[in-house]
């Protein structure tokens, strides 16, 4: 159902559902039935941006304006609303933990497949690894990755895995 809203002179037909979304005109519209338009004096520009925000609460709603969401008793987080660096944050760390499972995968396949392995694959080491994996009982659990400074690395690792999340790609180099 459609209702006429005229905000400062400015007509606009919007949804009843959407508008709803704002306890505003949730409380407003809750007992009765409109027939003719809501006025409102507020800006219809800022209107426009409300609306949108109704809409789609993943609108790009501008940070000046947040009082009007106010105004309006329309719901958000603050910090989820204005922090959009936040969710690609997440989005890239978890793209970049894909990327390091897909490269371990790659490389116990390439290795697998490449010599069937008959040496663990830990610097210095010549004993058999465990059948179908990349280490010897002795560095099962080690990460393979040492510089040329006889530094290593001391995380665990899995079972199934030569390196590290930090390091697998130190075999791609190498």
């Amino acid at each position: 159902m459609s209702i006429t809203l005229n905000v400062s002179g400015k007509i606009f037909k919007v949804s009843r559902d959407v508008l709803c979304r704002s306890e505003l005109f949730n409380g407003m519209l809750a007992d009765c039935e409109i027939d003719n338009e809501i006025v409102i004096s507020r800006s219809a520009k800022l209107f426009e941006h409300i609306y949108a925000y109704l809409v789609d609460d993943k609108y790009p709603y501008p940070q000046k304006y947040h009082s009007e969401l106010d105004y309006y008793l329309i719901p958000y987080e603050f910090d989820s609303l204005y922090n959009a660096n936040k969710e690609i944050k997440a989005d890239i760390s978890q793209l970049m933990k894909n990327q390091c499972n897909v490269m371990q995968e790659i490389m116990v396949l390439t290795l697998t497949r490449e010599t069937e392995h008959r040496k663990c694959m830990h610097d210095n080491c010549d004993m058999e690894p465990y059948e179908g994996h990349l280490l010897c009982w002795r560095h099962h659990e080690q990460c393979c990755y040492s510089d040329n400074c006889y530094n290593t690395c001391d995380k665990r690792i899995k079972v199934n895995q030569a390196y590290c999340d930090k390091h697998v790609l130190h075999y791609f180099k190498v």
